[in-house]
């Protein structure tokens, strides 16, 4: 199980300390991890140790063990950086499995995924905007949001379930921010 703080930390996008190494690796190199809906996880290694990977290569699965005990895989996780002579600077990858460390062969009788810019593969992202009254107030815009439909997929043994989510924060002046992400539950 994981620590509600270490969610808490990783929802807000802050650097969580740990120890992370490829499948099979028991020590690991020191470094730490940010999380973010809209660009996934970004691993940031301050030693150095042997990855299986190259930049541009093959995914790979990331064992985390973060300051505490927390435990954290990362499956098809790449490498993003490279510094001369080849030593791995950046790790990334685009889910988080909360709580384990764990292989592809891992099995679950159920598992909620939230995973970044899967909501961009998704016909809708359930955001409008409008211009309420162009003539009052010409520069007022506002943005709805009404959740898409969920999608329902089944496979071998269960079901997948694609649902939106949309986190809007309203700024001053002209340029505003949101993002949307999915998850299957």
């Amino acid at each position: 199980m994981i620590w509600e703080k270490t969610k808490e930390r990783l929802a807000a996008g802050e650097p969580v300390v740990g120890r992370f190494g490829p499948l099979g690796d028991e020590e690991g190199a020191a470094g730490f991890l940010r999380w973010r809906l809209d660009g996934g996880a970004v691993i940031e290694l301050l030693e150095e140790i042997e990855w299986p990977g190259e930049l541009g290569g093959p995914s790979f699965f990331v064992h985390c063990i973060l300051e505490g005990g927390d435990e954290i895989t990362i499956p098809d996780a790449w490498i993003k950086t490279v510094s001369i002579p080849r030593r791995v600077t950046r790790i990334v990858g685009s889910t988080l499995l909360l709580g384990a460390l764990v292989d592809d062969t891992a099995r679950w009788p159920r598992a909620v995924y939230r995973t970044a810019n899967l909501g961009a593969w998704r016909k809708t992202s359930g955001l409008r905007g409008s211009y309420p009254n162009r003539r009052k107030r010409p520069h007022h815009f506002r943005i709805d949001w009404q959740p898409p439909a969920v999608d329902e997929v089944d496979v071998r043994g269960g079901q997948l379930r694609f649902v939106t989510e949309s986190k809007y924060w309203p700024g001053g002046g002209p340029m505003r921010r949101s993002r949307s992400s999915s998850g299957s539950l």
